[in-house]
């Protein structure tokens, strides 16, 4: 978080080497998300993968509501039922 990275000591390589094994970790997640996933996007939406491509995830946030997003926005992939037990 952007805490995280205000209070961190620059002089070690420990930071650096935290934050690119977030990036490598979220990568890997985006790598693997398919249709039928459910996630969070960054601005704490949730919802339904219905279309995935390179760059761009089409989510159902609603009954006949979806929004097209930039994959990189998506944060994490919840459990399967989540959505239907929230």
């Amino acid at each position: 978080t952007a805490y995280e990275i205000r209070n961190c000591d620059w002089s070690s390589d420990v930071c650096s080497s935290d934050l690119m094994k977030q990036a490598k970790e979220h990568r890997a997640m985006l790598d693997a998300l398919k249709n039928g996933d459910e996630i969070m996007m960054g601005s704490g939406l949730l919802g339904k993968i219905t279309k995935l491509n390179n760059n761009y995830a089409l989510i159902e946030i609603a009954n006949n509501v979806e929004i097209k997003i930039q994959k990189q926005n998506i944060q994490a992939l919840l459990p399967k039922g989540t959505l239907k037990s929230i």
